[in-house]
């Protein structure tokens, strides 16, 4: 009888979780995911990243080019340093070239890009904009937010820093490029590197 009585106790709750789980599910819209081709001029529209607050329509983006650079190279492409500090967890950066524009906002100042929203996504990982390194390649911007004045154009080089064991090794990447991700709501804008 006891055992009798704990099974029904247990189906009970289970289907009362099932039935929660799916109440509070059942509404949840799942962003529509768009891709992309390199130097295909991507309007942000009315999509964001965290918040509606972020909508910065008018604004665009195009992904000119990207390079995968092991770190010593990258040193000394890009940052001109011969000597560099093996402790960097890093052993490459991907540098994407994109250019932002701004055909049709007139919120001037209030409203703009933050890079900190823009990330490289693949299969099974991400990766967020290197702000320091950021601020070394394009030595002219005061940050990684930054807005345009109407009819306008900034070409800037993004960093991501690849580390091994949160990352992919170089084959994957060659094998299967990460997206350059600018938006995730409604519509999850994903747009080729390479």
């Amino acid at each position: 009888m006891k055992k009798r009585s704990l099974a029904c106790i247990t189906i009970l709750l289970l289907s009362l979780m099932i039935l929660r789980i799916y109440y509070i599910n059942k509404d949840v819209q799942v962003p529509i995911e768009k891709y992309y081709d390199v130097s295909e001029v991507v309007p942000f529209e009315n999509d964001y990243t965290r918040n509606s607050d972020e909508i910065i329509n008018g604004y665009t983006a195009k992904v000119l080019g990207a390079e995968l650079i092991p770190i010593k190279e990258f040193y000394k492409t890009y940052l001109k340093v011969e000597g560099f500090s093996e402790e960097t967890f890093a052993k490459y950066y991907y540098i994407v070239k994109v250019s932002f524009g701004n055909t049709t906002n007139l919120e001037g100042i209030n409203t703009g890009i933050s890079l900190a929203n823009t990330s490289l996504v693949g299969t099974n990982y991400y990766m967020v904009i290197d702000s320091q390194v950021f601020s070394m390649l394009n030595p002219d911007m005061p940050g990684i937010s930054f807005s345009l004045k109407l009819d306008s154009e900034k070409e800037l080089l993004l960093p991501y820093a690849v580390v091994p064991s949160t990352h992919t090794d170089k084959k994957g990447f060659l094998k299967d490029p990460p997206k350059l991700q600018i938006t995730e709501y409604p519509n999850r804008k994903l747009l080729a590197i390479s």
